[in-house]
């Protein structure tokens, strides 16, 4: 309610207002410059990837988006793809914004982490992970070494466990095996929301077979009372 109590005024701060207190009037860290140019050496060693830039302004084609500049963009076969190298936190509403933008764009857009820990993530790292089929990418000095030495682009990909509550596991592979979705907006190998929905709806499956089954069951009972009732009025008294 900002009557006072608390020193602190942020009702009326903006995103930009925010940022400039939260960095200091820093505008990039050395670890975030560091991803990025992993980032660019391991596109600049997959030959599917061309045109590949750091900050490059990319205009909307259609009137009224205004223009965006990802941390790293390229062309990956017949789409442009953008690459947005996450080590802070960042607002939903920008993460919303971009995702809604590039869609527009026909591009993709994916967000790439220095590391990732699922016991110790925060909740902004989930805002990233989960929209996108709760997998997790990252870029890192292994995945580097192995893009470079292997001329493809490999990421590590974190995701749940097949069949586990809360075990993730992590899986390096080529970036060209991610199933790419622009509508959603994701790029993932491990299909969660598929598999979760499977696994709901086989559970809901042998629910309706189990209770159906007790129907059955419950029915045959209430014939057999009632044909035992009938039986009975209907036998003689002195045999009653």
């Amino acid at each position: 309610v900002e009557d006072g109590s608390c020193p602190a005024i942020t009702r009326d701060f903006g995103t930009e207002d925010l940022n400039a207190r939260k960095y200091g009037g820093l505008t990039e860290s050395e670890p975030h410059r560091r991803l990025k140019h992993l980032l660019m050496r391991s596109l600049g060693a997959d030959p599917a990837f061309v045109d590949s830039a750091e900050e490059r302004h990319w205009r909307a084609s259609l009137l009224g988006l205004g223009t965006r500049r990802p941390d790293v963009s390229a062309v990956y076969g017949a789409r442009r793809v953008a690459f947005e190298a996450q080590l802070s936190t960042t607002f939903l509403s920008v993460i919303v914004g971009r995702r809604a933008f590039y869609r527009a764009e026909g591009a993709l857009l994916v967000w790439i982490l220095a590391s990732f820990d699922p016991l110790r993530r925060r909740m902004t790292e989930d805002d990233i992970v989960f929209p996108n089929n709760s997998n997790a990418l990252v870029v890192d000095d292994e995945t580097t070494a192995q893009s470079e030495a292997l001329g493809r682009f490999r990421i590590r990909v974190w995701h749940p466990a097949p069949d586990a509550n809360d075990d993730w596991r992590s899986d390096i592979v080529d970036f060209a095996d991610l199933t790419l979705d622009v509508e959603g907006q994701r790029a993932f190998l491990v299909d969660v929301a598929g598999r979760t929905a499977a696994l709901r709806a086989e559970v809901q499956a042998k629910a309706r077979e189990a209770l159906a089954e007790a129907q059955v069951k419950r029915a045959a009972r209430e014939d057999d009372l009632r044909r035992d009732f009938l039986d009975y009025w209907s036998s003689p008294w002195e045999s009653r």
